[in-house]
């Protein structure tokens, strides 16, 4: 790790911000931070070599990459964690491809055997990312372990259900995100909440669509046996209720 990065690192903590090395005492002397693609070729090699607790941190550029992440408490984020500026959120743009299963999602977190089950996601602009018609989550699907997604932009993401975002039997904060032109194939243009608990808090959410000839009622989120606070959170421009 260079002396600048360390001095950034230093003063994250200094300043009490969130950071994956304060979060486990039992690994906090021992967590790494992994650079992509300069230490690794993508995000999922990354992924696989990271140990509880570890930081994957993407450079600026576009990663096209559908991974899997373990309930190790990793974080995964963009060049953002560390300078705080949201200008360089739309410098790390990440888009789904398929990864054998069909589904063009970026990110699966769906590990419950794991010894720290949740993630952090920050400072990253997913764009163009889609689960199929009987898919859920087109970006994002967290199951079984809990998640901070912060600081992140959602550009035309679509799903079966929950067009960027799906979250089931977990706890979840989305805090300080945008939501622009994410649209549904057959319900919930946002999110889709099932058996879970989930807080939106000063997020942005712009310009629903549909993918698909809808067959259920239009919605921008759907919420089944779970608890969904929404606070401090602006609406434009969309269709759905």
């Amino acid at each position: 790790m260079s002396a600048a990065m360390s001095a950034q690192l230093s003063l994250l903590i200094a300043k009490g911000l969130p950071c994956l090395l304060l979060l486990s005492a039992s690994c906090a002397c021992f967590a790494s931070i992994r650079h992509v693609p300069d230490q690794y070729q993508n995000i999922q090699s990354a992924i696989d070599a990271a140990l509880q607790g570890d930081t994957i941190l993407l450079a600026r550029g576009a990663y096209n990459e559908s991974v899997e992440i373990p309930s190790q408490g990793l974080t995964i984020a963009g060049p953002f964690l560390l300078s705080g500026d949201t200008v360089l959120i739309d410098s790390c743009v990440w888009r789904g491809v398929n990864n054998g299963d069909d589904t063009l999602r970026c990110a699966t977190s769906a590990d419950e055997g794991g010894p720290q089950p949740w993630v952090k996601i920050s400072g990253i602009r997913f764009a163009n990312a889609s689960a199929h018609f009987n898919e859920e989550g087109g970006a994002i699907r967290i199951a079984g372990q809990n998640a901070i997604i912060e600081h992140c932009r959602f550009d035309t993401c679509s799903a079966g259900f929950g067009g960027a975002i799906a979250v089931r039997n977990a706890q979840a904060r989305i805090v300080n995100c945008t939501f622009t032109h994410c649209g549904m194939k057959q319900r919930a243009s946002i999110l889709r909440v099932r058996a879970a608990q989930v807080l939106l808090d000063s997020c942005v959410i712009r310009s629903d669509t549909s993918y698909a000839p809808l067959w259920e009622s239009p919605l921008l989120f759907w919420v089944q046996s779970s608890k969904l606070t929404i606070r401090n959170t602006e609406f434009y421009d969309n269709g759905f209720t």
